[in-house]
Formats: structure tokens, sequence, C-alpha cells
């Protein structure tokens, strides 16, 4: 397994957390596929050479994207989960979302639950930015091509970022998930109406639902580093009550039990109880 992290280049930094290449071994004998967890950052994904990926959403119907070069994946109140024939092999933009109504003309609260092509979100201009990424040789010059895209977009934009949304969401991140909402809306002068109409505006779920995805996530990256405490001691760390109002809240999002997810030893749950 190969995971490897770039830093965004300096005019990107306030905008985007992270690029990510990921390349796993073979995944095809799974057969829930691999579910992963939603962690509160919007992104933007291209296939480097997958083995019949397919990617959708566990409240889909059916499969949303099915070989898709590049795509997008919005905020979610349940996990999405990933199928490949073979190996998986993708590079991952992690946007900061409270930054990403910068990079995108389109009602970003209307997506929830949603895997799309890259065409539907950045129009003509996504072909010809899928194609130079898989012409470039190799990874950092597949990096910088899509850097310098959301540069130019970011050029192109008039619109800013919401204060009240950047000081809410920042402070959920840095208590794990465990601010309180009436807290937060003070810190940023404004009200809980306020924060909940402005969530539900720019990323179309709740403060509530957010802070879950981020205090999941947090319990999940934890896992890696406290291999001596059970899960009721690990849940009790991460701020939850008791083991059970763990128990709830991971399976409202994930629809498996928590030891069905973190003891199954696949790939890509490997990959997403390092630390991010």
């Amino acid at each position: 397994m190969k995971r490897l992290y770039f830093q965004p280049r300096l005019e990107l930094r306030k905008y985007i957390r992270t690029i990510q290449i990921l390349d796993l071994p073979d995944i095809s004998a799974l057969n829930i596929g691999n579910r992963f967890l939603p962690d509160g950052f919007f992104e933007i994904g291209f296939n480097l050479g997958s083995d019949d990926l397919k990617i959708s959403s566990i409240a889909a119907s059916e499969i949303q994207l099915q070989n898709p070069v590049g795509y997008f994946y919005g905020q979610c109140s349940v996990s999405s989960q990933l199928f490949s024939g073979g190996r998986v092999h993708i590079m991952i933009v992690k946007i900061y979302p409270w930054a990403a109504s910068l990079f995108f003309n389109f009602d970003l609260s209307d997506c929830i639950d949603d895997n799309l092509d890259l065409d539907r979100v950045f129009g003509k201009e996504a072909k010809w930015l899928e194609e130079k990424i898989m012409e470039a040789e190799n990874y950092t010059n597949k990096v910088d091509l899509v850097q310098e895209y959301l540069i130019t977009k970011l050029q192109q934009q008039s619109k800013s970022i919401n204060p009240i949304l950047e000081q809410v969401s920042k402070l959920l991140f840095q208590s794990n998930g465990n601010a309180k909402i009436k807290d937060m809306a003070a810190q940023a002068y404004s009200t809980p109406r306020t924060v909940q109409r402005i969530f539900r505006q720019y990323y179309g779920i709740t403060p509530k639902q957010f802070a879950k995805q981020i205090r999941i996530r947090h319990f999940a990256s934890q896992m890696s580093r406290h291999n001596d405490l059970n899960l009721a001691q690990l849940a009790n760390a991460c701020g939850y009550f008791d083991q059970a109002h763990f128990n709830h809240e991971f399976q409202s999002i994930v629809q498996l039990r928590p030891s069905e997810y973190f003891f199954k030893n696949t790939p890509l749950v490997d990959c997403f109880l390092q630390a991010d």
C-alpha cells in the first residue's frame, strides 16, 4: 500500500489541506466494498489507473460512478464505498469545506451524498484537465497540473469565504467535533440559528451532522495510535458518553458495527486508520 502526501502551493494553503496519491493492492475479493469515512472535506479525485473503479454512497440505490477519470465528492450524511476489480490508484485533493464554494459555480448544498463526474462540476474544462493529468509523466507533474488549474479558478472568482462558516468549522475541527454550537456561535459573534442556516446554505447539512463526521474520523485516526485501548476506552477518550453512544453514531453513518469496520483489516480500512 502506498500513500503519498503533497503540500499545496503557498497560494493554495488557505483553501486546500493536502493532495494525496493512494495506491492500493487488489481489493476485488471484498464483498461489501470498502466504505470510507467522511471527514468534513470536499474532494476532487482522479483515477490514475484503477481496475474497474466504482464509487457510490451507501444511501444510493445504484452505483453513482463507474470508471470515472475525474470525480467530485461533496458533503454526506452517510459513508460512500469504493469497489474495484483489482488495484485502486487515485489522486485526491482535499478542499477545506469553508473554501469549497470558491472553486465551484453551483450550489454545493444540493450535492449531499453525491459522487459526481468531474464534467458535471467543471464542464468542458474537466476533460482537458483529466487528459493533461493522465498524460503527465510522474506524480509531481500531475499534482502541479491540478494546482495550476485550481489557482486559475481562484483568480476567476469574485466570491469570498463566509467568516462565520470558517470560524465555526475550524472550531469543530479543533475540538474533534465536540464543541457546543452555542459556544461556537458566541465566539463567531453570531447565534445558533444563524450558524444552522449558514451550514445548510453552504454544506447542506447541520453543524451536528458535520460534527459527527469529524468525531468519527478522529476516532478512526486514534485507533492507529492507541492499540492499548479497547473500543469503549477509546470512545470515551474521543468524547462519547459511552460505547453505546459511539456504536449508535457510527452505525448511523457507516451502517456497519464498529467491530465489522475496524477489524476486517481490508486495505482501504487500514489506510484510513492511519493518522491524517
